[in-house]
């Protein structure tokens, strides 16, 4: 699995390959060393073919890293799946604020109808149990 980080101008970065738990440790350090203060960077991820929870959290140190050197971080293109995952994680405003949420397909819609009427027994710390339709 790979990944890279380049530079397409000042300013301006494109990210390609996969994101996933080995890429990222590489990645972490590549953006954080082109943050200037003040400086506004964009990163372009149509390049990512496959990216999972570690690649979020690479996203949201990038930005968090971005906020503390005084930058501004715009991330575009970003994959449907890191999206859906952002979104899960209700941080989708930070890795793409301008893209529009997508609707999420029901389980009957995605063809998986053996988990459309599935019940989940949820308890709360105190025992109590109750019936949460999946």
């Amino acid at each position: 699995m790979t990944a890279s980080l380049q530079r397409v101008e000042a300013g301006h970065w494109r990210l390609t390959g996969e994101l996933d738990f080995q890429t990222v440790v590489v990645l972490r350090q590549r953006l954080r060393q082109a943050l200037e203060p003040g400086a506004s960077l964009t990163l372009d991820l149509d390049g990512v073919k496959r990216a999972n929870s570690a690649g979020l959290a690479l996203l949201l140190q990038w930005h968090e890293d971005a906020q503390r050197s005084g930058a501004a971080l715009t991330i575009r293109k970003p994959p449907p799946a890191l999206l859906e995952l952002a979104g899960l994680s209700n941080v989708g405003h930070l890795i793409a604020p301008d893209e529009k949420p997508r609707p999420g397909r029901s389980n009957a819609e995605s063809g998986d109808a053996k988990h459309s009427n599935r019940d989940a027994v949820a308890a709360d710390p105190a025992g109590n149990t109750g019936t949460l339709s999946l």
